[in-house]
């Protein structure tokens, strides 16, 4: 009976499930050979899709591997490139399909805490922008004007019409052209909480500040982050030296956050060349990525939302700055 009742769990019990199990097992051995499949990062995470050719250079065609969680609005890193599934068929009995756009700029905005916040983005003229399928869905645009598609999340949400956000969009850094935002859309393009926004930016006059350039980011607004002022700091004090860790203490799933360590003195001076590590407790997967006093961190398992992890600042291996992050949903 356990030999039974393991080859009914394995094969299943009527002969749909066992044509579509067999299915599963043939696409799962043999897809890995096959020249379209290729290794990918999928929000961050190493994984493989079949990646077929578009009829555009920018544009591309995709199939999951049985099982494989892929959504609109997630980003692919593959050949050199961030691409965004803009379209995801949410039947995902075997598989699921749809389509990729190559990003071509990193758009940069400062939301309402002062954080620089960066998308990779597809943006494109009248003259260039289709849905990738045919030459005759375009989208027409005034000769000043911009289509703008990023993924849908809690940053892009924030940013409305009425907010006169302005943008650097151009290749040359020393005199930018500037862009603003003139219309969102945040409705049309989700599905389960996942999907991308488009926007619609027209050219603007601006005249750019030395730390605008610097960052980036069109109004750039220096931040104050004193403790007493800042809910998502935390400070310890050791040996004289205040060691600071800023960041958003809710970290979205699927989106990675910066969090910076800093350090003062007793006077409140900043205190440099602080030999210090970074040091995660947890009982999951956290992406990390460190540069200098910045960590970058990432989740992307949504079983996790309301988990707890531990960010901590570690000097000769004693714990001089802490913080408790919660795994939030993307909404």
């Amino acid at each position: 009976m356990d030999r039974y009742e393991a080859r009914i769990n394995l094969h299943g019990t009527t002969q749909r499930e066992r044509a579509k199990n067999r299915l599963i097992t043939h696409l799962n051995d043999k897809t890995h050979h096959s020249l379209s499949c290729k290794d990918v990062l999928l929000n961050g995470v190493k994984t493989q899709l079949i990646i077929n050719s578009g009829t555009q250079p920018y544009y591309k065609e995709f199939q999951s591997l049985p099982s494989q969680q892929i959504n609109i609005g997630d980003y692919v890193e593959w050949a050199n490139s961030y691409w965004i599934v803009t379209t995801c068929d949410s039947d995902d009995e075997l598989y699921r399909d749809g389509k990729l756009e190559q990003c071509n700029y990193l758009l940069k905005w400062q939301n309402e805490l002062g954080e620089i916040i960066e998308r990779w983005a597809v943006i494109s003229s009248a003259s260039k922008y289709n849905d990738g399928t045919t030459s005759n869905n375009v989208i027409t645009l005034g000769s000043d004007q911009l289509s703008v598609i990023i993924p849908l999340d809690e940053e892009a949400i924030k940013l409305k019409k009425s907010m006169g956000k302005k943008f650097f969009i151009d290749s040359n850094k020393e005199d930018p052209t500037t862009y603003e935002l003139t219309g969102t859309g945040n409705v049309p393009d989700t599905y389960n909480s996942h999907g991308i926004t488009s926007w619609i930016v027209k050219e603007c006059a601006y005249t750019a500040t030395e730390d605008d350039l610097k960052y980036g980011v069109c109004n750039y607004k220096s931040v104050d982050n004193t403790p007493d002022e800042n809910p998502d700091e935390t400070t310890v004090l050791t040996d004289d030296v205040k060691a600071t860790i800023l960041g958003n203490k809710n970290l979205k799933v699927g989106y990675a956050r910066t969090y910076t360590a800093t350090f003062t003195d007793a006077e409140g001076n900043v205190v440099g060349d602080v030999d210090f590590s970074w040091n995660v407790v947890s009982d999951f997967e956290v992406g990390q990525v460190v540069n200098g006093n910045e960590i970058e961190l990432l989740v992307e398992d949504e079983e996790l939302v309301d988990e707890k992890f531990k960010l901590q600042v570690l000097v000769n291996e004693n714990v001089i700055g802490e913080i408790i992050i919660t795994i939030a949903s993307v909404f």
